[in-house]
């Protein structure tokens, strides 16, 4: 029986039980699954040289085998495998470390395509760990051309992969077009079944782009065109009528402590006539750290409750959720509305509460407030698409066949050029502006000899009275919650600070404990608060003046700035010290470029381009895992793909003649409930 695209991988010759089930944990189930996994790069193994000398950089030799063997190292007790091979105008020595299997694989007389280095001995030319593949009939698959190298996990290797996919590429040829014809034709596109045999064994540069062009075009276009249909859909639904009410917003906005920048004004505006437009508002407001977030949602619940409805605030951690119903209750004081607080550990009476706050408490079974017009989520590529909906779905609206405006808010901000495939299904508002009297925060990059310093800043800074975060990334893939790493942070700077109260947050720790941390190190005498990257340590601590990031090569830029967000929140001055674990020039030139940004927008863009869409948020609910072939100058293919899908739903708004397209983006929709 031949293999076709729903045949099991594990069925595959090639692959054992084990490889199996790696490869189930990177989500290749079937042929399908294999066919899609594509190459990140190419190693250009197609120059093939004689070997008559050294060469600069990988070659491919055609030779014969002229002896081979395996035997162990005298001094380090290692398996080698060595063979002596020849060509027409030389020999060379070529050497295998651990792996013995060779010397079976291989015979003398066998005619082999290697490729690696060449290196140049006292005892002649050789080659260390070369890829080898038997010369046949066949065009090479593992050398002697562009070969493909492929994400993999384990001790599943690219060649592997690579060998796998040879065998299962002939099952392309029954797999359906998934791009309407029409567009195909008219963006010049490969058809999927020639584009997945290039992508896979291309035999130029030119080829393996013109199929890469194909799947990323592809990537923009699917994800435009889920934008579009959740819009569509969105349009035929009504929304609660929130009308705007001059008198009492004034009110609301002079009882405020602080003078409202001009771009939350703006902001504001929109919001208040999205509201009373009567069709569901879907907005997402971007503000760095202290942009005053918190203030536009609070005028947007305000308007709500003005006519009797209520608004729900959900929030990632509990510790984000305390701080929200804090601001909030303060914000409504001078109004008749209060707020109420549900979390695991915290159940608000919320019967008379205008606004209601909280985390995944908010999902518990037998919650169900009535008459919610307004639903703001924070951060909400923290929250499954799935939790999202349950949420909105539940939900009994003011007025029968509505659906709650929606409103959610990030911190991270999104590139100009990601902007364009971004917001087809929601409006977009940008809070640039920072509230008067807010400090730059002083950053500096610490190698190993700048830590004495860096120490000596935090002792005089506890002198005063002021607070140091230090934060840990993951370390271990085992320690999911990053504990291991932290708790010896904390070792190493107790005795390195041994003069200061130093505590340790992580995720493993109880609610209340966590709650009991935060307050001593916000107004008690804790002075250094090491926490993990997975706590949010999003508090307000005005006396919190210095932020240390160890290992901060593994964060986003984006992570990092709002890491750096959490200090300067008062008058004081700053500093975020950046403490890189090793050098990797790459990792130094992003660092530097961190440091050097004027602000979170232009460090969006660097993020973009150094790391890929998915470091932005550093999350897959992000809905940037459908661009992982993404490049950061593909402005121009943005906008040929959003005519496409324009063109699209003019022609066919309903989908009607494109129906497994229809089943496509109605399954991966986030917005699925509004259909």
């Amino acid at each position: 029986m031949g293999i076709s695209p729903q045949t099991p991988v594990s069925e595959l010759g090639r692959l054992g039980a084990r490889l199996a089930r790696q490869m189930k944990g990177m989500g290749i189930v079937t042929v399908r699954d294999l066919l899609f996994h594509l190459p990140f790069r190419y190693d250009d193994l197609s120059q093939a040289a004689p070997l008559t000398g050294p060469s600069e950089g990988p070659v491919t030799v055609r030779v014969r085998i002229d002896m081979i063997r395996s035997r162990r190292s005298a001094k380090k007790n290692m398996l080698l495998t060595e063979a002596t091979v020849s060509d027409e105008a030389g020999t060379a020595k070529v050497v295998w470390f651990r792996q013995p299997f060779i010397a079976k694989v291989l015979k003398p007389g066998d005619r082999v395509l290697m490729s690696g280095k060449l290196e140049a001995t006292p005892w002649g030319l050789e080659l260390v760990n070369p890829t080898y593949e038997k010369e046949t009939s066949d065009a090479p698959v593992h050398t002697g051309r562009l070969v493909p190298v492929y994400p993999s996990s384990g001790d599943l290797t690219p060649k592997q992969i690579r060998a796998l996919l040879h065998d299962a590429l002939p099952a392309a040829d029954e797999l359906e077009e998934s791009l309407p014809a029409s567009v195909v034709s008219d963006a010049r596109l490969l058809g999927l079944r020639e584009a997945l045999r290039v992508i896979h064994f291309p035999d130029s540069i030119a080829a393996a782009d013109a199929a890469d062009r194909r799947f990323r075009f592809e990537e923009l276009f699917l994800f435009q065109l889920r934008g579009a249909w959740a819009r569509r859909a969105l349009e035929l639904k009504k929304g609660p009528t929130i009308p705007f009410d001059e008198a009492s917003t004034r009110a609301f906005v002079a009882a405020l402590p602080f003078a409202m920048t001009g771009d939350q004004k703006r902001v504001v505006w929109r919001i208040l006539q999205d509201l009373g437009s009567g069709r569901p508002m879907q907005r997402l407001v971007e503000g760095d750290v202290g942009s005053g977030k918190t203030v536009v949602a609070a005028m947007a619940m305000h308007a709500c409750a003005l006519v009797g409805h209520k608004s729900l605030l959900m929030a990632p951690t509990e510790i984000l959720a305390e701080q929200h119903f804090a601001t909030i209750s303060r914000l409504l004081e001078h109004t008749p509305f209060r707020a109420a607080l549900r979390t695991a550990s915290r159940k608000d009476d919320h019967d008379g509460a205008s606004v209601i706050v909280g985390t995944h408490a908010l999902l518990s079974k037998g919650f169900a407030p009535k008459h919610v017009a307004l639903v703001v989520v924070d951060e909400q590529h923290r929250f499954g698409v799935a939790q999202r909906q349950e949420l909105l779905a539940k939900l009994p609206p003011p007025t029968e066949g509505e659906i709650p405006h929606f409103l959610s808010m990030t911190a991270t901000p999104i590139p100009r050029s990601l902007a364009l495939a971004l917001y087809g299904d929601v409006d977009f508002s940008a809070l640039r502006e920072m509230p008067p009297g807010r400090k730059p925060v002083a950053t500096e990059l610490v190698g190993g000899q700048g830590r004495r310093a860096m120490l000596d800043h935090v002792r005089r800074e506890a002198g005063e009275g002021r607070k140091t975060f230090v934060v840990c990334p993951l370390i271990e893939p085992s320690d999911t919650l990053g504990v291991k790493s932290a708790e010896e942070e904390v070792e190493r700077l107790r005795g390195e600070l041994p003069d200061l109260e130093i505590a340790l947050l992580h995720g493993r720790m109880k609610p209340q404990e966590k709650r009991d941390v935060m307050a001593e190190f916000a107004d008690g005498s804790t002075d250094v608060l090491v926490s993990t990257t997975g706590i949010e340590v999003g508090v307000d601590v005005p006396k919190a003046t210095t932020m240390i990031v160890e290992g901060a090569e593994r964060f986003g830029l984006a992570q990092l700035h709002q890491l750096r967000g959490r200090v300067g929140r008062s008058d004081l001055p700053s500093r975020c010290y950046l403490a890189a674990t090793h050098g990797a020039p790459q990792a130094i030139e992003r660092l530097q470029a961190f440091v050097r940004a004027k602000d979170c927008f232009e460090l969006s863009e660097l993020d973009l381009r150094f790391r890929g869409p998915g470091s932005l948020f550093g999350e897959q609910q992000s809905g940037f895992g459908d661009l992982r072939r993404f490049r950061p100058d593909d402005t121009r293919m943005i906008e040929e793909a959003k005519r496409a899908v324009v063109s699209l739903m003019e022609d066919d708004p309903d989908l009607f003649a494109h129906v497994a397209l229809k089943k496509k983006i109605s399954a991966e929709a986030e917005t699925v409930h509004l259909e």
